[in-house]
């Protein structure tokens, strides 16, 4: 009669199938996970075009940053009052240009939205914030100080 139990070969090839299922779930996962959201969860604000957009909590870097704008400007705003998201994308609802963030204050519900490629880019975080500080367009002298200012504490570091 043939020996019928299992060689030390067949736990390897188990081990094998899983780790390999294992790896195409993930990779499909993965996949769906990095898709755009469909476009019913887009949202227009003013002139700009707001895909996918997701609350954040501001990290130590965009308090940071907003601090810094303030000694720059002098002016003394709230961090906290400002409701921080990212999003898929942002884009001019008229042009379809892509913009990397936006600050809007509508009826004293502030927001600062960054895409995701530069949800943590000091320097679109401290334009937005300029427009908070100012509530609206900064005084342009004060705007290429102080993220002339960002520009070079950035090219600073080793």
């Amino acid at each position: 009669m043939p020996n019928r139990e299992p060689g030390p070969w067949a736990a390897v090839f188990v081990l094998v199938v899983i780790v390999v299922l294992g790896l195409i779930f993930a990779s499909c996962a993965g996949a769906q996970g990095v898709q755009p959201p469909p476009d019913s969860l887009a949202h227009d604000w003013g002139a700009k075009r707001v895909k996918g957009r997701t609350p954040i909590e501001p990290t130590p870097m965009h308090i940071a940053i907003y601090e810094m704008m303030e000694g720059c400007t002098g002016i003394s705003g709230d961090p906290d009052r400002v409701h921080w998201s990212m999003a898929w994308s942002i884009e001019d609802a008229e042009t379809g240009e892509i913009k990397a963030s936006m600050w809007s204050g509508t009826d004293g519900y502030r927001q600062i939205i960054l895409a995701k490629e530069w949800a943590f880019s000091g320097h679109y975080i401290s334009h937005e914030v300029l427009h908070d500080l100012y509530d609206g367009p900064a005084p342009m002298d004060t705007a290429m100080r102080c993220l002339f200012f960002w520009w070079n504490l950035r090219e600073a570091r080793p």
